[in-house]
């Protein structure tokens, strides 16, 4: 017996110790929320409520928040060193938190009020509370009363002095109806201009019968405004539905609801409301880290611990966005061997720069390409951003062998800035003067590091850019591009013999000197092109022989230009004479030059029309009376009866005779064939210098019969519009002397052919659209003037107008 009773006293005595020490367990852990006992407290949350942030100082970030604790009391005591700041995983110091407060500095409070039918009873006591709450705000703080009904009324504007609004809200007496969205939308239309913070303050038992304005639109008004609403549920009747809209309500505008079923807890709740609006703002300021303007999304993360509580809060922001492009630009695009400028700058298309302080970046190129004009120090210059000498440092290094420039540039006052658009620096280059057309020159910027006046790097887009040699330098008359003009320069024109391209643009097409030329489709016949006329003929063969033995070195040590023209071109005529053949089917003519005036022929060029159907190819040499052996060549054009030939002396040396045998030509046919169906064309005499007399066409009439004219007469160009050439048919009563003159539209003379016809018969004359230098030219309205001086002492003249049309 005694051992049972002993056992029972023992159960009962463990009993009594669990007890005691899950009451105690119970005193130390789930202690009162405001009297945390020895240091201990359960872990409840704060909660952060963001209110907004401000980046426009940036990199300081001011984060305004409100902190509470779970029953949403406002936490009204924290310190700096209780917040912790991250932003993008990154702990902000301490430091950087350099300001911290809680005034709000004042705020704009309208008070909307429910004085319809079912607040009889309350009105009295809810006037009470409502004159308490104006009492509590701040000297600061201006308020505005709106009551409604059936209808929203304006009871009283904004205003500083708070006994007005007091006596406006003793005023107020019940009505009928509800209309409480009218009233917040009258509400937000009287708050909405007033500047800082501002806030409607709502009593209301969430019924509405008479509002037009529905809820949907109204709480989507809310939002968007961003103006808080804080609502007070007021009545024993407050059902579930009401309150839910009024949650939404308080919600949707970032406010908050607050729910009172008697009056009695009105001026608590007022008085919550007061000091959250007026007082419960906490304003953190830190330097962010990462301080760079890229426009970049960032997380930031608040948290604060307080007395044993703690909370976090994470929001994300986008720093400010100021892109800046920096890119290698040139004016226009480089030729080989000629220099041109690099300019390193803020292009149109970019946002202008601001606030950069300095800048350090390295150029880089292709040396084996390009070198730095020297001295370096008069080719690498700062840019017109710059200011003036005085303002800044600009210092470069360059590594030549590597393709690198270092820049380094700074304003030499703290406070200057270098901003807009434009160039921070400038470089010279030479291109190699080999370099073909369309070589890629490519230009970057690395290494680039920036600073503006808060030490902070600025957001640059760096660009690099690839420009294209614009053609490239052709000497005229060295076609195969070796450096000299030789005998191997005539066979080049042989291999790209009629091949077309674009055609220079120099003022001397024949000077000794680097012509800028852009290039062909086959690349090596832009060398080809002698003349620069835009077609590899038997033309190019004049510069070669004009520029014979000439070298680019020769150029370069003596500086040495073509000499300019002097002398007018070889005037003279020419004759067509025919010769007997030794052999069948094989037509002789002589082409015979005749000149009374002083010797100034050095070569010739003509083409010769033939009928494919009769003639099976052509040859020709050089006539016997050259005194000496001039370069010369030729091509047959079989399929189209087309043979070409230019024939010109070197070393200033002229044809030595008044008259003689210039070429002879020899004709192979199939058959029978009469001469007058042979037409010579684009004829042109050439002087020792290049200076070229355009003739024309010639054509042999000797065996052609025809009627004798016996009266001068002109006939119409053909065709007409033309493009490239037009013919002109006259008749001539006698022999005669002809000139013919091309004029443009204002009168100038463009070129002029003169020969001799010596017999009367009908003539004809090709103009083949170039003038004096050769040069085709532009569309437009020409004058072809005919004039005939007879040997019987008569004179006539005719005037065509043409039409050049491309």
């Amino acid at each position: 017996m005694m051992k049972n009773i002993t056992t029972h006293n023992g159960r009962a005595l463990i009993s009594r110790l669990l007890f005691f020490i899950i009451l105690l367990m119970t005193f130390f852990f789930f202690p009162h929320e405001k009297n945390p006992l020895f240091g201990f407290q359960a872990n409840r949350d704060l909660n952060i409520e963001f209110i907004s942030l401000n980046t426009t100082n940036f990199p300081e970030i001011l984060a305004e928040l409100k902190v509470s604790y779970s029953d949403s009391t406002a936490v009204t005591d924290l310190h700096v060193s209780e917040f912790t700041l991250w932003e993008d995983r990154i702990e902000q110091p301490t430091h950087a938190l350099n300001s911290f407060g809680g005034d709000s500095g004042g705020a704009a409070i309208t008070m909307i009020m429910d004085i319809s039918g079912s607040m009889d009873d309350d009105l009295p006591a809810a006037k009470v509370a409502a004159v308490n709450f104006i009492n509590l705000l701040n000297p600061l703080d201006q308020a505005s009363l709106i009551s409604f009904d059936a209808y929203a009324r304006v009871v009283h504007g904004f205003t500083f002095d708070k006994p007005t609004v007091i006596n406006a809200i003793n005023s107020l007496q019940i009505g009928a109806g509800t209309a409480l969205y009218d009233a917040l939308v009258a509400g937000l239309n009287i708050t909405r201009p007033i500047d800082g913070k501002k806030a409607l303050v709502v009593l209301a038992d969430g019924h509405d019968s008479r509002s037009s304005t529905q809820l949907e639109a109204l709480l989507a008004t809310l939002e968007a405004e961003g103006i808080p609403v804080y609502l007070i549920g007021l009545g024993r009747t407050l059902d579930y539905k009401s309150e839910a809209t009024m949650r939404r309500i308080a919600e949707s505008s970032g406010g908050q609801y607050f729910r009172s079923p008697t009056t009695g807890e009105l001026a608590r709740i007022y008085e919550e409301i007061a000091y959250i609006i007026s007082n419960q703002y906490y304003v953190l300021s830190y330097m962010a880290e990462n301080c760079i303007e890229d426009g970049s999304s960032r997380t930031l993360k608040i948290e604060v611990a307080h007395n044993g509580y703690s909370g976090e809060y994470t929001h994300q922001y986008t720093a400010p966005g100021h892109y800046v492009t920096i890119k290698p630009e040139m004016e226009k695009r480089p030729h080989a061997g000629e220099n041109f400028h690099l300019s390193l700058q803020v292009p149109p298309s970019s946002l202008p720069l601001f606030n950069m302080r300095s800048v350090n970046f390295t150029v880089s190129y292709d040396p084996t390409q390009i070198k730095i004009v020297q001295p370096a120090a008069a080719s690498v210059l700062p840019g017109t951003l710059l200011g003036s000498a005085a303002s800044h440092a600009f210092d470069f290094t360059v590594r030549e062998n590597e393709g690198k420039i270092d820049i380094s540039i700074a304003k030499l006052d703290a406070g200057a800035i270098i901003t807009g658009k434009g160039s921070l620096a400038e470089i010279i280059f030479q291109p190699d003067s080999s370099l073909i057309d369309s070589t890629a020159l490519h230009f970057s910027i690395e290494n680039v590091a920036s600073e503006n006046r808060r030490g902070c790097e600025v957001a640059l887009t760096i660009e690099a850019n690839t420009e294209y040699t614009n053609g490239m330098w052709v000497w005229p008359g060295d076609t195969n591009h070796n450096g000299k003009v030789e005998l191997s320069d005539v066979l080049r024109l042989g291999l790209f013999w009629d091949l077309r391209g674009p055609a220079r643009s120099e003022p001397d097409l024949v000077a000794w000197k680097p012509q800028s030329a852009n290039k062909f489709a086959t690349t090596q016949a832009t060398f080809a092109d002698a003349d620069g006329g835009g077609l590899i003929n038997e033309r190019d063969l004049i510069p070669i022989a004009v520029n014979w033995s000439l070298s680019r070195s020769d150029a370069a040590r003596n500086n040495f230009p073509a000499a300019a023209k002097t002398g007018a071109a070889p005037q003279g005529t020419l004759s067509i004479e025919k010769q007997s053949a030794d052999y069948a089917n094989v037509a002789m003519l002589k082409l015979n030059w005749h000149n009374a005036a002083a010797q100034s022929l050095a070569g010739i060029t003509f083409r010769m029309h033939y009928p494919v159907e009769k003639i099976d190819s052509v040859t020709a040499r050089v006539g016997e009376k050259w005194h000496r052996q001039p370069l010369y060549i030729s091509n047959d054009d079989k399929e189209n009866g087309l043979f070409s030939m230019g024939i010109m002396l070197t070393d200033g040396q002229v044809f030595p005779h008044e008259n003689g045998e210039i070429v002879e030509i020899k004709m192979h046919s199939r058959t029978d064939f009469d001469l007058s169906e042979v037409t010579f064309t684009d004829i042109a005499f050439v002087g020792a210098q290049g200076q070229m007399n355009e003739i024309g066409e010639l054509k042999n009439e000797s065996y052609k019969v025809q009627d004798v004219p016996q009266n001068f007469k002109l006939y119409p160009a053909y065709p007409n519009p033309f493009n490239p050439s037009t013919k002109i048919v006259y008749d001539a009563p006698d022999a005669a002397h002809v000139a013919v003159h091309i004029y443009n539209s204002v009168g100038q003379m463009l070129t002029s052919a003169e020969f001799s016809i010596e017999s009367a018969g009908t003539f004809s004359y090709v103009w083949n659209g170039r003038d004096f230098s050769g040069r085709h030219v532009a569309s437009g309205t020409y004058f072809i003037e005919l004039l005939l001086m007879s040997t019987k002492g008569n004179n006539y003249r005719g005037l065509q107008k043409v039409s050049l049309v491309k």
